[in-house]
This record gives C-alpha cells, structure tokens and sequence, in this order.
C-alpha cells in the first residue's frame, strides 16, 4: 500500500510537466501558424501604375536601363513600361512587388521626376548666309555644338521668317535655361567667324586685278597618263551641296561657251590670294629663283612661273615645249595656270621649280560647260557669242556669279580629258532682275536652246540678291579652311 501511495505522487509532477510541454508546443505552432499567414498575408505581389512624363523618360530609364535596373534592385521590385502609348504626353509604367517595395519604388521615381530641371524650348534667329557655317561639314558642327551644351537642336531648311527681316532662319534649341545659354554663345561663335571669312573674302575680292583674256591655245588637250589623273585628282571639285544645288562662283577664263573655267567663291578664294603672295614674295628673291632653277623641262609638270599681265607668280602646268637649240633658256614653254584656267607663253629662264608647300592647295580652276544651249548656226561659237559670254560672266573681274550644276559631260571639250566636267547653269543676281546668262545668248540670237529641265531662277526660289553672296541651307554647309578639302 505504501508503494503505491509512493508512486502515484512521483507520477503526478511527471503528468504536469508533460502537459506544460505539450502546451508550450501547441503554442509555438499556433504562433509560427499566425506568423506563416500574416507572411502570405503580406507577400501578395501588389500593381502600380504610374504615369511618366515624355519629357523625362529618356532620364528615369537612365542610359542603357542604368536607372531602373538600380531601383528595381534595392526595391526587388519589376519595373516594365507599356509598349504602345497613345498619349503624347505620358508613358504609362507599371510597378510589380510587396506592397512596401513597389511603394519605395514609386516614390524613388517619383523624386527622380521632380528633381529634374525644367526643359524649355528656345527660339532665335541667325543669318541665313551663316547657316552652312553654323550646321558645317555635314553637320559636323551643329552636332558639335549639341553635345558641348547638352541640348537638341534644329535648324530650319527653309527661311521661313515670321518677323518681318529678311534672310534669316530660325533655330530652336531644347534644354535647360542653362544648357541652351551655352549652346546660343556656341552659335554666335560661329555667326561671328562667318562674318570674320566674308568681311576677308571681300577684302581679298576688292584687290583682285583683272586678268586679261586666255589665249587661243587654252583649248588644246593632253593625252592621258596617270601623272595626268593625279593633277586631275589634286583640282577643286564643283560639288553642288543642299537642295537648291547653287554655288557661287567666278568666271576666271572663257575659250568659249562650251569651255571656260570657274573658282568656287569662298574661304578658298582666301587662301589662295595668301599663297600667291607667298609665292610672289618667295620667287621675287634671286637667290631663290637660282635655288629653283629648272634643269630639264617635262610636259605636265607643274612649276612656279609669272604671267606676262602682272608681277606675280602663279602654279602653271607646262603644256607643251618649243625647244631651242641655239639656247635651251630661250625656249618657249607653254604654259596653264592650274589655278585659273588661263595660258600663257613663257621662256625657260622665266619659270622655277615649285616648292612642295606651294602645292598643299588644291588647284582652283574648274572647267565648265554652259548647259543646255548650243551655238546657233553651227557647232562653232561665234567670235562675238563667245564676245558676249565672257561680257555677261564678267570673266576675270572677280564678281560672284551663282552657278547650278545639271550634270556631268563624260566628253569634255577642254583639257581635261578623261574627267567629267560639270554642265552648268549661271546667272546673275547682283542687279534688280536676276540674269540666265544661258538665255541671254538666245535672246540675242546667239544660241539655241537644248532639251532640258526647267532653268529658271527667281529669288523666291534661292536666288539671293546684291547684298547676299552666298546661299548655304541647313543642308549645304559652308566650305571650311581645314585640311580636309586640300588633301
């Protein structure tokens, strides 16, 4: 009886703590239960729909996604924008997380947004001569000037003027008040620097002397050689540029209609007159002219050599030789200034080897055919057609001329055979009606017309008056003075 007695009390505490042990563990499950459905509770993936302005999406994506893929990962958040979107204004974004992440990921974007500066639209006016200037080397410069001012840019094609002042086109900068300061200096860096170059060009125009008329032998040809198409390669190019395909230009030798030869007016007009100071001032020293004596002519050579109008000295290609036996100094050397189209007669005493330097110009002389009109009467021009042609191109006067190229002859009539020459239209707009010096000649009955597309020139449609040499677009930028083109 006293062992059962015994038993039974040592079997009473050993129940109770099974029972607390028993509860504490129903306990803990109910609490790990509760904590595991308040988790789901909570995980539910939860949809945010967010409107982004245009203006700023390019800045809230960041570049290549920089700026959303960091958000997405310190908010474990999926951050998409809607494919299409109709609205012009906004981008529709779509935020996917817990409650909490997609709501972090919201207010990071929404600070982004708000912390951008305000974007504006910016309008001026710049003169239409300095546009090619402006927009450069397809459009080398105003993508320059975009970067350096981190703003966007657009120059009008077409002056479309709405206040009233002549030749002017409208560009609108995008950016930052900030931005567009920097990008508006940048472009009258530009305006300034084309006035610079004309205000020279003009200068160098007005001290110009005329040459006298080319000599009959202007028109004879060279065989070709590759020397040949080298000095072909190293000439100036009459390359129409923009959409109104004009340049302006000099008349600087006539043979006839069919062949006469041009120099682009611009900063090479510039450069050239530089070099043939430089030049003058080199050969006009004795010794040099000693240092450069030419032992031994060659045809097709290009050498130093003066012009019997002037006291100048000039680049000139030797043509063909008259040799004398009696004294090899005396004799004559026909000679063509590679920069004017023009020939001259000239003892072998009187010409110089060229230095190297002197030919990092590129030759100016470009030969031309008048497009579209034939001799009438013949397949000669008159003397007196050719008469008033070279009186209406005011050849070798040094006064722009606007020339529109058509196409390109394959059989050129002049010397350089083998090359296209350019066919083109010329007129003169420096009086109050413009002047088709093409239709002219069949006016006065010297000339017929050809098939061809329509010729004529007003000032509607580019033609650009006494006070406006020049007529660049945003799509014909201006001729620089870098290396480029000499090269």
């Amino acid at each position: 009886m006293g062992v059962l007695k015994t038993a039974a009390f040592i079997s009473l505490p050993i129940l109770g703590i099974c029972a607390t042990v028993l509860y504490l563990l129903h306990k803990k499950e109910e609490d790990d239960l509760h904590e595991t459905l308040q988790d789901v509770k909570t995980s539910r993936v939860k949809l945010i729909e967010m409107k982004i302005p245009n203006s700023v999406v390019g800045v809230v994506i960041g570049r290549g996604g920089s700026n959303i893929k960091d958000i997405q990962q310190k908010t474990e958040t999926r951050i998409n924008f809607k494919e299409e979107d109709d609205n012009e204004e906004y981008r529709t974004c779509y935020i996917r997380g817990t409650a909490e992440s997609a709501q972090m990921a919201e207010s990071m974007l929404h600070e982004i947004i708000t912390t951008q500066p305000l974007i504006i639209v910016y309008e001026t006016w710049v003169p239409e001569k300095a546009v090619g200037r402006i927009i450069g080397r397809n459009g080398e410069n105003i993508r320059s000037i975009s970067r350096a001012s981190n703003t966007k840019i657009n120059v009008d094609s077409v002056s479309s003027n709405k206040r009233g002042e002549p030749n002017e086109v409208r560009v609108v900068i995008k950016g930052t008040s900030e931005m567009i300061a920097v990008a508006r200096s940048l472009i009258q860096e530009k305006v300034d620097e084309d006035a610079e170059v004309r205000r020279k060009m003009e200068l160098c125009q007005s001290s110009r002397s005329p040459r006298n008329k080319p000599k009959s032998s202007v028109n004879s040809s060279l065989t070709n050689s590759p020397e040949k198409e080298k000095k072909t390669q190293m000439s100036e190019s009459l390359i129409p540029t923009g959409s109104n395909k004009m340049m302006n230009i000099f008349v600087s030798a006539v043979e006839s209609p069919f062949c006469f030869w041009v120099q682009v007016y611009g900063p090479r007009s510039v450069e050239l007159d530089h070099l043939l100071d430089e030049m003058t001032e080199y050969y006009s020293v004795e010794e040099n002219r000693i240092l450069h004596e030419i032992k031994e002519l060659e045809i097709g050579r290009i050498v130093a050599a003066p012009f019997s109008q002037d006291d100048k000295w000039y680049r000139a290609e030797i043509k063909t030789i008259e040799v004398n036996d009696c004294n090899e100094n005396e004799s004559q050397v026909d000679l063509y200034y590679v920069d004017y189209g023009d020939s001259d007669y000239r003892k072998k005493s009187d010409i110089c080897q060229l230095r190297t330097d002197f030919l990092k110009l590129r030759f100016q002389a470009i030969e031309c055919t008048l497009a579209n009109v034939k001799p009438s009467g013949g397949e000669q021009w008159s003397e007196k057609a050719t008469d008033v042609f070279e009186e209406l191109c005011h050849v070798a006067q040094w006064k722009p001329l606007l020339a529109k190229v058509v196409s390109c002859d394959q059989q050129p009539r002049g010397r350089r055979e083998g090359s296209p020459v350019p066919s083109v239209h010329l007129f003169d707009s420096s009086g109050p009606e413009d002047i088709d010096i093409g239709e002219e000649l069949v006016k006065q009955g010297l000339a017929v017309r050809e098939d061809s597309p329509q010729r004529s020139l007003s000032r509607a449609s580019g033609a650009s008056g006494a006070s406006t040499p020049f007529l660049p677009s945003a799509t014909s930028p201006e001729p620089s003075s870098d290396a480029e083109s000499n090269t």
